[in-house]
């Protein structure tokens, strides 16, 4: 059956008691109500799968945004930061 511009696919699970719904090929979930509960609420489920896959950040060629590993770099102009002499870099001392 054709739901929400996918193809729905409710059969029978042999192991368990329940159907085992597939959307496009893909199996989606395993529930445990009648058929016909499952038909009636089978549109507000595929409408929240959907929402759930959106991606929440920004998104570049890259990848996510902020997501780039860097280099830990010290805030400067607080004046109260000074590296110990062990741990000084040349352009330090």
């Amino acid at each position: 059956m054709d739901i929400e511009g996918r193809e729905v696919e409710i059969v029978a699970d042999l192991q368990n008691p329940g159907w085992r719904v597939t959307i496009d090929g893909k199996f989606a979930f395993h529930s445990c109500a009648n058929k016909r509960t499952l038909i009636r609420d089978l549109p507000m489920i595929i409408k929240k799968m959907r929402k759930e896959k959106q991606t929440k950040a920004r998104v570049n060629p890259e990848g996510l945004m902020g997501s780039a590993s860097r280099e830990h770099k010290v805030k400067k102009g607080k004046g109260s930061f000074e590296r110990t002499p062990k741990h000084k870099k040349p352009l330090d001392r």
